[in-house]
């Protein structure tokens, strides 16, 4: 503990270290010892926020409290699923209810959340792909992405090939309850049809860029009305891949985001001169 509690203060004398992404995947498991480095971090007053992956299934609202003193600003949950029979399989060790409740809590403390899910899990059916697009509907997240399961030949999952029929491998598959194409169907339906919450995109944008422009002084919800632009765009291409153009509808959307986030009063020296988002956040967007 004193190791880490000595490498944080490093970190934390860095003046333009801003925010610090934790990498490690069961960073608050064990609980108590996740709870003891918060409160040291607090009592520290470490001045950087900080953003991680989390389990959500182990959180108390002492946690997540801790979490937001210590300068929690976001989490990355991967939930992979809205489904009990499904996160049973994956023995995610979780179930619908306790992602919930976790979620809760986090947005009850202001910490941004991400969600990650899976379609295509052996034992997935459209019921249960149902079941996961009423969660991710229900659950109040900030963010979400929706991916393909592949099918890794050393996954635990594989020693259960024969039971569930699995067959194929990496990202063409198929099972006794779904093949591949099928679950690709579905993970189009639900971007398609998910408006809130937001989804990000999976290419040249992740996670840790919404904490990156953050810090940079755009807003949350300014962040949020981008990608809904984006993937408001995506979307009418998708349904109509021969339209040259957009809908007219969008093209506006466009033209106010242009003047509300693309060009701000954004100089601090000089208040009347605008400054390009691209050019400010570096956020290598691909347009």
């Amino acid at each position: 503990m004193g190791l880490i509690e000595g490498e944080l203060n490093l970190i934390d004398k860095i003046e333009s270290v801003k925010s610090v992404n934790f990498v490690d995947d069961t960073f608050n498991v064990p609980v108590q010892r996740f709870k003891e480095i918060l409160r040291r971090m607090s009592g520290n007053r470490c001045r950087f926020k900080w953003h991680s992956y989390f389990r959500c299934q182990f959180a108390d609202e002492e946690m997540v409290e801790l979490m937001k003193e210590s300068g929690c600003e976001g989490v990355f949950l991967g939930l992979e699923s809205g489904n009990n029979e499904i996160l049973k399989n994956m023995k995610k060790v979780a179930d619908r209810e306790t992602y919930l409740k976790g979620i809760e809590w986090l947005k009850k403390y202001d910490i941004v959340t991400f969600g990650s899910f899976i379609i295509g899990f052996p034992g997935e059916t459209s019921e249960s792909i149902r079941d996961t697009m009423g969660f991710i509907e229900e659950s109040g997240l900030d963010f979400f992405r929706v991916q393909l399961w592949a099918c890794e030949p050393t996954a635990p999952i594989m020693r259960k090939k024969e039971e569930y029929r699995l067959e194929g491998a990496n990202f063409e598959w198929s099972h006794a309850t779904m093949d591949a194409k099928t679950a690709a169907d579905w993970v189009d339906r639900i971007f398609l049809s998910l408006d809130r919450p937001i989804w990000v995109p999976q290419y040249n944008f992740n996670f840790q860029r919404i904490f990156h422009l953050l810090h940079r002084g755009m807003s949350l919800e300014k962040i949020k009305g981008f990608l809904q632009l984006f993937n408001r765009g995506i979307r009418e291409k998708l349904i109509n891949p021969y339209k040259r153009e957009v809908s007219g509808e969008t093209i506006d959307q466009i033209k106010k985001l242009d003047e509300d986030i693309l060009y701000w009063d954004l100089n601090e020296n000089d208040p009347d001169q605008d400054v390009n988002i691209f050019d400010k956040y570096n956020a290598d967007f691909d347009i």
